[in-house]
């Protein structure tokens, strides 16, 4: 008897553990299924850029070619080397000419007239501060009517008449400077020619002496600017992922910390002859936003050029993204203690992160790396932290956080 009543049990038991078993793994079951979940992370605000990587090389930002017309000159010499440092007015190589008389007017009359231009320059610039002076403190629209060149103060505040007086005051007083560097020069020439009918050629711009023809060929001389820029080439892929104005990133082994820069301008022809046989490249310049002196012209460098790029936008682990159907989804973990599939729309992904345009919001947790099928939604429960499983911990708890962690465990199913 007491062996069919145990027999019978142990049917019970087998038949109620397979029915179970049976309901748990039948499709579109509706007992609640729990899942393990090993990871998960927070959904983060942070950036995306989307970039390649570039090489370069660090040359003048500037090249100022200088020529020379043989014609009725018989060349003396240079009076610089290769190399010097030179600004605006430095003399650089001497000729004479029988039509000195001639090129001697030519050049009075020059100096004539770019005299008349910085008279005209101080002149508006005197009326420009007369009328900064006459601009009342409050911030009232401009009402008398002054007529000045160039600047457009209809409807405008007093502090933006005065800021943009300034600005026009500076930018005149800047044309002056460079009109009396052309009075210097002329001066010199002039000077030269009196000494004996010798003529000498000096540098419009401040930089060093790239090159010198001594062939006397065009340009017989080449300045180049202190600045400096990145110079390079890029691939066909890469080319049709670029355009000017893009930010990039420069490193060298001499930098300690990235230099930011744009590229200014890509060559829309390939370098040398196109042919079948090798591949094309297009030669690039960029412009380095703040110049480093460890970086001297020759350097070699490395960019990396962002192409596309989001800040401050809900970030994800693309391991996180699954789909159905061809839609992409993700499991949040609510705050119910429930694994929810939650619909997203995916934005700028790179390097193993995806911006999230809407689904999730920065701060909610989702699953890092989920391996199960459908869970939608259900319980999960995650490992348990040892660490924090002692009596100190408990001891530390406050007594209403003791009892509902007791009432949980009670009435949990």
């Amino acid at each position: 008897m007491r062996r069919r009543k145990l027999y019978a049990l142990i049917i019970m038991a087998m038949v109620f553990v397979a029915v179970n078993i049976y309901l748990i793994i039948k499709d579109d079951s509706k007992v609640r299924r729990t899942a393990y979940v090993n990871e998960w992370t927070e959904v983060k605000r942070g950036g995306i850029a989307q970039s390649f990587p570039a090489e370069g090389v660090v040359v003048p930002k500037e090249e100022y070619p200088i020529y020379y017309n043989k014609e009725n000159k018989e060349f003396q010499k240079f009076l610089v080397r290769e190399g010097d440092e030179v600004s605006a007015g430095t003399p650089l190589f001497e000729y004479t000419t029988p039509e000195v008389d001639e090129l001697k007017a030519a050049t009075g009359a020059e100096k004539t007239q770019t005299e008349g231009e910085i008279a005209r320059i101080d002149e508006y610039i005197g009326k420009l501060e007369s009328y900064q002076q006459s601009v009342p403190e409050a911030s009232s629209s401009a009402s008398e009517d002054i007529e000045l060149e160039q600047l457009d103060l209809h409807d405008a505040t007093s502090n933006v008449i005065r800021s943009t007086i300034e600005q026009e005051i500076y930018k005149q007083e800047l044309e002056k400077d460079k009109l009396v560097e052309e009075i210097k020069r002329m001066d010199t020439q002039l000077s030269n020619m009196e000494a004996g009918g010798t003529i000498t050629v000096t540098s419009d711009s401040e930089g060093f002496v790239k090159d010198l023809d001594y062939k006397l060929g065009a340009p017989i001389a080449t300045i180049a600017s202190n600045e400096s820029a990145i110079q390079g080439s890029f691939n066909e892929k890469q080319l049709k992922q670029v355009k000017p104005g893009m930010k990039i990133k420069i490193t060298s082994p001499d930098l300690k910390k990235p230099l930011n820069g744009t590229i200014d301008q890509i060559h829309p022809t390939p370098k040398g002859e196109p042919s079948i046989k090798k591949n094309s490249t297009y030669e690039y310049r960029a412009a380095m936003a703040k110049e480093s002196p460890k970086l001297v012209k020759g350097s070699k460098v490395s960019i990396t050029v962002i192409t596309k790029e989001v800040e401050e936008v809900p970030v994800i682990p693309e391991t996180a993204i699954r789909e159905k159907k061809d839609k992409p989804f993700v499991y949040q973990l609510t705050s119910k203690g429930y694994l929810e599939m939650k619909s997203i729309d995916k934005g700028l992904g790179f390097a193993g992160k995806r911006e999230v345009e809407k689904g999730v919001k920065a701060g909610e947790v989702i699953v890092r790396s989920p391996d199960y099928e459908e869970f939608n939604p259900s319980l999960f429960i995650t490992p348990l932290n040892t660490e924090q499983a002692n009596k100190t911990v408990f001891k530390r708890m406050p007594n209403n956080r003791k009892v509902y962690y007791v009432l949980i465990g009670l009435l949990e199913q």
